[in-house]
């Protein structure tokens, strides 16, 4: 289950690694032993998901953001409905 941004980020930034190191070769860099582990990137990913979010997003009231507690769905092309309203 993805949930949000970061862990979207996670998955993709994890991705991206096994090239970097090999572009890094080619800039000098010698990076010996390596290792990737599904279930440890897996597990990183879900405890940001159960990670609660509410106590950052309070930081954005101040600004002038309204934050609305709830779960989202998309109706349409131009409409959002949370917790049943829309």
């Amino acid at each position: 289950m993805i949930r949000g941004c970061i862990p979207k980020k996670l998955l993709s930034y994890a991705a991206h690694y096994a090239e970097d190191f090999e572009d890094a070769r080619g800039f000098g860099w010698s990076i010996e032993g390596a290792s990737f582990s599904w279930p440890a990137l897996i597990a990183n990913k879900n405890r940001e998901i159960a990670r609660p979010l509410r106590h950052v997003y309070r930081r954005v009231r101040p600004v002038g953001v309204t934050v609305i507690e709830g779960t989202a769905k998309l109706v349409d092309a131009h409409t959002v409905a949370i917790g049943g309203a829309a």
